[in-house]
């Protein structure tokens, strides 16, 4: 059974929030820092310029979509923006920067770090986010092709 998107949200803000947000130079704003290992080594042609502008894109619209529907005043203030590090061939860190938690409407700053993270995995697989095995995100990502149940992770 496909879990909802808003049980999904309902898990990733507990991480959401220990990613730490720093304050940015933008009122009412913040970034927080996800640091991932791929499973496989990037190869040297990878564009984390292009990569970071396709994760940024995903948020983006998905945001977009959300504050509109809530009715939120403004919603392109809620727009997130993504950043792509590569620290080497197995390391990245994933800056998404959005609304400072105080000025966060329905978690709509959630959408962005959720989305980038997916859609990072979806190009180019990861081993894990925060050091956490991604065998234990599925619920937090709702990424197809990993283990969904605590039996199946208890296995691996």
């Amino acid at each position: 059974m496909e879990e909802s998107f808003d049980r999904k949200m309902q898990n990733l803000v507990p991480l959401h929030w220990s990613a730490r947000p720093v304050a940015v130079n933008v009122p009412g704003r913040e970034q927080q820092t996800w640091n991932v290992r791929f499973t496989t080594p990037i190869v040297t042609t990878f564009d984390s310029d292009q990569m970071a502008n396709r994760l940024t894109e995903a948020g983006r619209e998905a945001t977009l979509k959300a504050a509109t529907e809530a009715g939120i005043a403004n919603p392109e203030t809620h727009l997130p923006s993504v950043r792509l590090v590569i620290l080497d061939q197995h390391h990245a860190l994933v800056i998404v920067e959005g609304p400072a938690r105080d000025r966060d409407v329905l978690h709509v700053g959630l959408i962005g770090p959720f989305l980038a993270l997916r859609t990072l995995h979806e190009a180019q697989e990861l081993d894990d986010i925060q050091g956490v095995p991604i065998r234990y995100w599925p619920v937090l990502l709702g990424m197809p092709g990993i283990r969904q149940t605590s039996s199946e992770i208890d296995q691996g």
